[in-house]
Parts: C-alpha cells; sequence; structure tokens
C-alpha cells in the first residue's frame, strides 16, 4: 500500500483504538469487557458511541473495525452515532 499511496501512508494503528477504549473506560465506568458485551447498559452505549466517533474522526478505525471490535453489527453502531441519547 505504502508503494502505490506515497511515504505519508501510514497504517491504522490498534494502539491508538486501545488508547480510546482505555480514556472511555475511566470517562465512562465501564470496562473493556463490558464495552465488547451485549450489553446496553446506557454508560455502556456512550463509551462505545464516544469511541466511534473519536476513532472515525481521527481516522483511527471505520465504522466496520469498530463494530468487529465490539462484537456489533455495523448499523448498531451507526445508529448508536445517529441517536441524541448517546451523547455525553
Amino acid at each position: 500500500a505504502q508503494r502505490i499511496l506515497g511515504d505519508r501512508w501510514k497504517p491504522r494503528s490498534n494502539a491508538a483504538l486501545q488508547e480510546l477504549v482505555a480514556e472511555a473506560c475511566a470517562r465512562f465506568g465501564a470496562t473493556e469487557g463490558d464495552l465488547r458485551s451485549p450489553s446496553r447498559l446506557r454508560n455502556v452505549v456512550r463509551a462505545r458511541t464516544w469511541i466511534a466517533e473519536q476513532a472515525i474522526c481521527a481516522g483511527i478505525a471505520t465504522v466496520a473495525s469498530i463494530a468487529r471490535y465490539f462484537n456489533r453489527d455495523q448499523s448498531s453502531i451507526r445508529q448508536a452515532m445517529r441517536h441524541p441519547l448517546s451523547r455525553t
């Protein structure tokens, strides 16, 4: 990919996503296990949504990769991002 996209191309970093997850866990009072679980608790949903928004805006991850990380459907992630109650 670097040959095609040039010297400024960098692969997406899983470490950056892990940093967002750690920050969200501290901010929303959830654990990484909670985020990957089927839980629909408000703080867990808000944490997942916050991570998705931050990761997508920063180019860290795609909706598809976030959905895989959290064991969710892509449509669930998109819906949470559109829902006003999931914002802090």
